[in-house]
């Protein structure tokens, strides 16, 4: 796979160096990506990959994006760069002694190999201790990728082997304006609120912006007018017509939390609510927690009948007001 630095968002001192080393020639033979689910750490990974195998890179350091090397890798494979996911839930120890053999071969078309290992965290100790013997005596011009999300899982020996790379949540406006320009199409303020809800993460926010997920979140939003709206008639009526989509019912349940929790703005420095109004929600963002438990034995128009008398209770909160007794 293709990628180069410009398809990351942000991290802008965090390219720049990376940048450089490519530049100069001051490559780790080793390098580790850490980062929260979302932050676009596979994409860096290629990223990288793709600026080591460039035949001409900019002057930035990225890959060209037009020599044979990254035409390759826009084609799917390139016989230098070659990545390891986990089989199931863990990265075996078959995997990485046919990784290991794979490192003794000569490169093909550079003088430079480039191996990803993706999801590190899940080696196996067998896994990780073969792993570390490669990385202690690694053959010449060939470079290791790997990423976690756990990086507490990993050997510290691993670890200590590894120039670290911390890729970093967005803020909420750098977020915003950078799908505003990677979606022209996207309203400034439409752009704004997929960030906030985003949480920082840019694939997540990518994954909202798509055309099918803005459709899908049109009707998501007249969904919550109507819970926020609706009288208990008409709500015990949603109820009625949700009951036999459980799938629909779990996504709405997520829904639920979402909107009221990043309503509140928890977790958010920006916070327009107070923490008395927060502690107040509480309750209810329990009570919808207990609900998508519920629903997996639980008949889930009942469930949503009690869940839906609560939001009635707590809409005063939710408005800015009281909860009802």
């Amino acid at each position: 796979m293709f990628a180069a630095f410009k398809d990351i968002w942000g991290n802008q001192a965090l390219l720049a160096g990376l940048g450089k080393a490519v530049e100069t020639g001051k490559l780790a033979h080793a390098y580790l990506i850490m980062g929260a689910e979302g932050t676009q750490k596979e994409t860096l990974a290629h990223a990288i990959a793709s600026a080591i195998l460039c035949d001409a890179p900019t002057a930035t350091g990225g890959a060209c994006g037009h020599c044979s090397s990254c035409g390759f890798l826009r084609g799917g494979g390139h016989p230098d760069c070659h990545a390891i996911y986990p089989d199931g839930q863990s990265l075996k120890i078959e995997q990485i002694r046919a990784l290991r053999d794979e490192a003794s071969l000569h490169s093909f078309m550079s003088e430079k190999r480039v191996f990803l290992i993706f999801q590190a965290e899940a080696l196996t100790d067998q896994a990780a201790n073969s792993f570390l013997k490669l990385l202690e005596e690694p053959p010449a011009g060939t470079h290791f990728i790997l990423s976690t999300g756990q990086a507490a899982r990993l050997q510290p020996t691993i670890l200590s082997r590894c120039q670290i790379l911390k890729i970093d949540r967005l803020g909420i406006a750098e977020l915003g304006a950078a799908l505003h320009a990677a979606f022209p199409d996207l309203q400034p303020e439409e752009a704004a609120e997929i960030a906030r809800r985003s949480q920082g993460l840019p694939e997540r926010a990518r994954q909202a912006a798509a055309p099918e997920a803005l459709a899908r979140r049109q009707s998501d939003l007249a969904l919550r007018e109507r819970i926020m709206h609706g009288d208990l008639t008409d709500l015990f009526r949603l109820a009625e017509e949700m009951e036999k989509n459980k799938d629909e019912v779990e996504r709405l349940l997520i829904n639920l939390s979402d909107w009221f929790g990043t309503d509140l703005g928890l977790g958010q420095a920006d916070s327009s609510f107070s923490a008395g109004r927060i502690r107040a929600i509480a309750p209810l963002l329990e009570e919808i927690a207990l609900s998508r438990q519920l629903i997996k034995n639980v008949n889930a128009r009942l469930v949503l009948d009690v869940l839906f008398i609560e939001i009635l209770r707590f809409r005063g909160v939710l408005q800015g007001g009281r909860a009802s007794s």
